[in-house]
């Protein structure tokens, strides 16, 4: 059987950040059934869409790699006390 590739995205670039502890301890947990690989979010730029396509930075295009490779995606967010994310 195939290992499953997931991808970690927290919401948090805090170093001590309980979203991406969250996300560290899924890695442990689903090991060896699945690779959680965690991308940091570190240095990607705000959308622009003239950036965008071609022009895109290699922090985002390295992002969309991840994604494209990936068999799924696990985002953890900080929680924000009963009002929507912001996203």
């Amino acid at each position: 059987m195939t290992q499953l590739r997931l991808l970690g995205l927290s919401g948090s670039l805090r170093r001590a950040s309980n979203s991406t502890a969250v996300l560290r301890g899924l890695q442990d947990a689903l090991a060896p059934e699945a690779a959680l690989d965690i991308f940091s979010l570190h240095g990607l730029p705000l959308y622009n869409e003239d950036d965008d396509g071609e022009h895109a930075p290699e922090s985002v295009r390295a992002l969309r790699s991840a994604i494209e490779t990936s068999d799924g995606v696990i985002m953890a967010r900080p929680s924000t006390i009963t009002a929507c994310p912001a996203s």
